[in-house]
């Protein structure tokens, strides 16, 4: 058990240090579902989102879960409480293994749209001069990388007074 949880702390190290810098959030898929109630599943094997409309950089954090935690997740099985650990030190002495990837759109940094699509990719790659921009329009991008994870969700409208944030946390 203790080679499984140094293995695991190995591998949520190693990722959020290596990918803190390429691991982007895309929105897109503008064109309505059959049935904008209830959206199909993603496509098996998918490795891009339809029509993208922007990438925006996640912030990567490791965590562990803590009743006592300042962070609240709400999902379907109800509430998770979690708490951030700062250092790789802690993350072996506490044996994380989960990282927390967070991405949040404010106002017009991207185009103001409909959209019904959020992939995660690694290793996304900015086009010259955008290499310090944390959003990015489609022309901005020069390879997407590889899709990790997609979701196809009821259509959500933003307006440039909103803000949408997506969190989603990985077990290593």
């Amino acid at each position: 058990m203790i080679k499984t949880t140094i293995h695991r702390s190995s591998n949520a190290v190693r990722f959020k240090n290596v990918e803190s810098d390429r691991l982007w959030m895309v929105i897109g898929g503008t064109a309505a579902w059959s049935n904008e109630t209830a959206p199909p599943s993603p496509v098996m094997g998918a490795d891009a989102v339809n029509t993208p409309v922007g990438a925006k950089k996640c912030v990567l954090r490791w965590v562990v879960r803590d009743p006592a935690g300042t962070i609240q997740i709400v999902g379907p099985s109800g509430s998770e409480y979690w708490r951030e650990v700062m250092t790789e030190a802690d993350v072996y002495a506490e044996g994380c293994r989960w990282v927390m990837v967070q991405a949040e759109i404010v106002g017009d940094e991207l185009p103001t749209t409909t959209f019904r699509e959020i992939g995660l990719f690694q290793q996304l790659t900015p086009a010259a001069g955008h290499e310090a921009d944390e959003a990015l329009l489609p022309a901005n991008v020069d390879d997407y990388g590889k899709l990790q994870a997609l979701e196809y969700r009821q259509a959500v409208n933003r307006d440039s007074n909103s803000s949408y944030k997506v969190i989603n946390i990985f077990e290593f």
